[in-house]
Protein backbone atom coordinates (compact mmCIF):
# COMPACT_ATOMS: atom_id res chain seq x y z
CA UNK A 1 0.00 0.00 0.00
CA UNK A 2 1.48 3.39 -0.96
CA UNK A 3 1.43 6.53 1.22
CA UNK A 4 -1.62 8.04 -0.46
CA UNK A 5 -3.69 4.89 -0.03
CA UNK A 6 -2.59 4.51 3.57
CA UNK A 7 -3.50 8.10 4.50
CA UNK A 8 -6.81 7.79 2.67
CA UNK A 9 -7.63 4.60 4.60
CA UNK A 10 -6.62 6.22 7.89
CA UNK A 11 -8.72 9.27 7.07
CA UNK A 12 -11.78 7.09 6.53
CA UNK A 13 -11.17 5.21 9.77
CA UNK A 14 -10.05 7.98 12.13
CA UNK A 15 -11.10 11.40 10.85
CA UNK A 16 -14.23 11.39 13.05
CA UNK A 17 -12.10 10.70 16.15
CA UNK A 18 -9.74 13.53 15.23
CA UNK A 19 -12.67 15.86 14.49
CA UNK A 20 -14.28 15.12 17.86
CA UNK A 21 -10.98 15.81 19.61
CA UNK A 22 -10.78 19.23 17.94
CA UNK A 23 -14.50 19.81 18.49
CA UNK A 24 -13.77 20.08 22.21
CA UNK A 25 -10.20 21.39 22.02
CA UNK A 26 -10.53 24.35 19.61
CA UNK A 27 -13.23 26.41 17.95
CA UNK A 28 -15.90 24.38 16.19
CA UNK A 29 -15.37 26.48 13.09
CA UNK A 30 -11.70 25.46 12.90
CA UNK A 31 -12.10 21.74 13.63
CA UNK A 32 -12.31 20.61 9.99
CA UNK A 33 -9.23 22.64 9.04
CA UNK A 34 -7.30 21.08 11.89
CA UNK A 35 -8.36 17.58 10.85
CA UNK A 36 -6.98 18.23 7.38
CA UNK A 37 -3.74 19.56 8.88
CA UNK A 38 -3.34 16.41 10.99
CA UNK A 39 -3.53 14.21 7.90
CA UNK A 40 -1.16 16.49 5.98
CA UNK A 41 1.34 16.19 8.83
CA UNK A 42 0.79 12.44 8.99
CA UNK A 43 1.44 12.16 5.26
CA UNK A 44 4.63 14.21 5.55
CA UNK A 45 5.94 12.17 8.47
CA UNK A 46 4.55 8.74 7.66
CA UNK A 47 8.09 7.37 7.40
CA UNK A 48 8.57 8.05 11.12
CA UNK A 49 5.48 6.04 12.07
CA UNK A 50 6.45 3.01 14.12
CA UNK A 51 4.37 -0.02 13.30
CA UNK A 52 4.21 -1.07 16.97
CA UNK A 53 2.13 2.04 17.71
CA UNK A 54 -1.58 2.19 17.10
CA UNK A 55 -2.46 4.42 14.15
CA UNK A 56 -5.25 6.19 16.05
CA UNK A 57 -2.90 6.98 18.95
CA UNK A 58 -0.28 8.32 16.56
CA UNK A 59 -2.80 10.52 14.76
CA UNK A 60 -4.21 11.81 18.05
CA UNK A 61 -0.67 12.64 19.14
CA UNK A 62 -0.28 14.71 16.00
CA UNK A 63 -3.64 16.36 16.74
CA UNK A 64 -2.60 17.16 20.30
CA UNK A 65 0.70 18.67 19.14
CA UNK A 66 -1.17 20.74 16.56
CA UNK A 67 -3.56 22.00 19.26
CA UNK A 68 -0.60 22.89 21.49
CA UNK A 69 1.03 24.75 18.60
CA UNK A 70 -2.19 26.64 17.99
CA UNK A 71 -2.49 27.52 21.67
CA UNK A 72 1.10 28.76 21.78
CA UNK A 73 0.69 30.82 18.62
CA UNK A 74 -2.31 32.73 19.83
CA UNK A 75 -1.74 32.52 23.61
CA UNK A 76 -5.32 33.29 24.37
CA UNK A 77 -8.54 31.39 24.73
CA UNK A 78 -10.66 31.15 21.69
CA UNK A 79 -14.20 32.30 22.28
CA UNK A 80 -16.90 29.70 22.51
CA UNK A 81 -18.80 29.43 19.29
CA UNK A 82 -22.17 27.89 20.04
CA UNK A 83 -23.24 27.31 16.47
CA UNK A 84 -23.82 23.79 15.26
CA UNK A 85 -23.76 22.21 18.73
CA UNK A 86 -27.48 21.53 18.67
CA UNK A 87 -27.33 20.36 15.06
CA UNK A 88 -25.23 17.38 16.17
CA UNK A 89 -28.12 15.96 18.19
CA UNK A 90 -30.29 13.75 16.01
CA UNK A 91 -32.93 11.97 18.05
CA UNK A 92 -36.52 11.04 17.54
CA UNK A 93 -37.20 12.42 21.01
CA UNK A 94 -39.65 15.14 21.87
CA UNK A 95 -38.58 18.75 21.22
CA UNK A 96 -38.28 19.38 24.98
CA UNK A 97 -35.85 16.50 25.43
CA UNK A 98 -33.84 17.55 22.38
CA UNK A 99 -33.69 21.14 23.64
CA UNK A 100 -32.64 20.08 27.15
CA UNK A 101 -30.04 17.69 25.80
CA UNK A 102 -28.67 20.40 23.52
CA UNK A 103 -28.36 22.76 26.47
CA UNK A 104 -26.52 20.09 28.45
CA UNK A 105 -24.11 19.45 25.58
CA UNK A 106 -23.51 23.17 25.20
CA UNK A 107 -22.93 23.58 28.94
CA UNK A 108 -20.47 20.68 28.91
CA UNK A 109 -18.72 22.08 25.83
CA UNK A 110 -18.34 25.49 27.48
CA UNK A 111 -17.00 23.89 30.68
CA UNK A 112 -14.46 21.77 28.78
CA UNK A 113 -13.34 24.90 26.89
CA UNK A 114 -12.56 26.56 30.23
CA UNK A 115 -10.27 23.76 31.43
CA UNK A 116 -6.51 24.15 31.27
CA UNK A 117 -4.93 22.30 28.32
CA UNK A 118 -3.71 19.22 30.23
CA UNK A 119 -7.18 18.73 31.77
CA UNK A 120 -8.82 19.22 28.36
CA UNK A 121 -6.62 16.59 26.77
CA UNK A 122 -7.31 13.92 29.35
CA UNK A 123 -11.05 14.66 29.52
CA UNK A 124 -11.38 14.54 25.74
CA UNK A 125 -9.24 11.47 25.16
CA UNK A 126 -10.19 9.35 28.16
CA UNK A 127 -13.57 10.71 29.24
CA UNK A 128 -15.20 11.59 25.94
CA UNK A 129 -13.39 9.50 23.32
CA UNK A 130 -13.08 6.59 25.79
CA UNK A 131 -9.55 5.64 24.82
CA UNK A 132 -7.82 3.30 27.23
CA UNK A 133 -5.55 4.69 29.93
CA UNK A 134 -2.62 3.08 28.11
CA UNK A 135 -3.51 4.84 24.84
CA UNK A 136 -3.95 8.19 26.57
CA UNK A 137 -0.64 7.76 28.40
CA UNK A 138 1.03 7.02 25.07
CA UNK A 139 -0.51 10.03 23.32
CA UNK A 140 0.30 12.45 26.14
CA UNK A 141 3.69 10.90 27.00
CA UNK A 142 2.54 10.47 30.60
CA UNK A 143 2.52 7.57 33.01
CA UNK A 144 -0.76 5.72 33.44
CA UNK A 145 -0.91 6.95 37.04
CA UNK A 146 -0.62 10.55 35.88
CA UNK A 147 -3.46 10.01 33.41
CA UNK A 148 -5.70 8.61 36.17
CA UNK A 149 -4.79 11.32 38.66
CA UNK A 150 -5.17 14.15 36.14
CA UNK A 151 -8.49 12.76 34.94
CA UNK A 152 -9.77 12.66 38.51
CA UNK A 153 -8.70 16.28 39.11
CA UNK A 154 -10.11 17.37 35.75
CA UNK A 155 -13.48 15.78 36.52
CA UNK A 156 -13.67 17.64 39.83
CA UNK A 157 -12.89 20.91 38.06
CA UNK A 158 -15.31 20.12 35.24
CA UNK A 159 -18.08 19.37 37.73
CA UNK A 160 -17.57 22.70 39.46
CA UNK A 161 -17.58 24.54 36.12
CA UNK A 162 -20.77 22.82 34.95
CA UNK A 163 -22.50 23.59 38.25
CA UNK A 164 -21.41 27.23 38.02
CA UNK A 165 -22.95 27.64 34.54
Amino acid sequence: MNKNEMIEKWFQLYSDDIYQYFFYRVSINDAEDFVQEVFIRAFNSIDSFREESQVRSWLLSIARNLAIDEYRNFKKKRPFVGTNVNERINDDKTPDIIYERGENVERLYKAVAELKPSFKDVVILYGIKELSIQEVASILNWSENKVSYTFHRACKKLKSLVEAN
